[in-house]
């Protein structure tokens, strides 16, 4: 059996230089030669030959299941690193969310205080309502526009989530939200409003939000459920076309169900 060293027992280790997260297998004009602190050989002394060969054969294949390993990993966070950089610089034109209601433990402190996705300011801990509400704002094409249910307090609370509230209205992303009635979901029985962004607004609807009242509209289908039926529904998207369309203020407004407030009325309530 051949004693002819192995590349993997010399003193040389290997360095990736490959601009790309898939690294391809050596030999590679991406790889190149540093040297490394020698790695000690299984030295024995054996009255036979075969048995030193079989020695050094095992040590390269423990050499070469260690290397893969290590290229493994390298390739595997080049990935995560990749998927990293396309996730942050991802802009969505329809964002469409049943968002996680007043979740608790989201992360705050491993969020750095430069992350350009909460320039409103970094939400408690205790409550992710207004995570959700600036990451959708964030990642929002030129043109984009986003609709989610959202607990109905986020709409009502105070301390640093009444600051993030007031600086996010005062931005102007929010075109619409509609008060839904209770026992609208299955799991749970607290109110939820659906919150309407849009990354620009045209000239007529800037400093505008429609709200629409529909508490009232429901159908029972069972003790713990109710839903919309189609007719609601469509009296519910009638305004916000004739919203989006410029229709005159007059024209939307409905005592009880719609009203066009500027941002002026609504910091006035807040």
């Amino acid at each position: 059996m051949s004693t002819r060293p192995s590349p993997l027992l010399s003193n040389v280790s290997y360095q990736c230089l490959h601009p790309y997260p898939f690294p391809p297998l050596l030999p590679c004009p991406f790889f190149k030669a540093v040297p490394r602190r020698p790695t000690p050989i299984l030295r024995m002394r054996a009255r036979d030959d075969d048995m030193e060969d079989d020695i050094i054969g095992c040590r390269r294949r423990y050499e070469g299941r260690q290397y893969r390993r290590q290229v493994g990993q390298q390739i595997r966070q080049l990935r995560q690193q990749h998927m990293m950089i396309n996730l942050l610089n991802l802009r969505a034109d329809h964002v469409v969310s049943n968002t996680p209601f007043n979740d608790s433990g989201w992360g705050a402190d491993k969020v750095k205080d430069d992350n350009p996705r909460f320039k409103y300011g970094t939400p408690p801990d205790n409550n992710g309502n207004y995570v959700w509400i600036q990451h959708y704002i964030y990642h929002l094409a030129p043109n984009g526009k986003a609709g989610f249910v959202m607990a109905s307090g986020a709409l009502s609370g105070g301390s640093i989530e009444g600051e993030i509230r007031k600086k996010i209205i005062e931005g102007d992303p929010i075109y619409g939200i509609i008060a839904t009635p209770a026992k609208l979901f299955y799991t749970v029985s607290i109110l939820v409003s659906i919150l309407f962004l849009r990354k620009s607004k045209p000239e007529y609807m800037k400093r505008k939000v429609l709200f629409v009242y529909a508490k009232q509209m429901f159908k029972p289908i069972s003790r713990r459920q109710v839903v919309f039926t189609d007719e609601h529904i469509a009296r519910i998207v009638e305004k916000f076309r004739m919203f989006e369309a410029g229709d005159p203020e007059e024209k939307i407004n409905e005592l009880g169900f719609a009203k066009v407030a500027t941002i002026e009325e609504i910091e006035s309530f807040d």
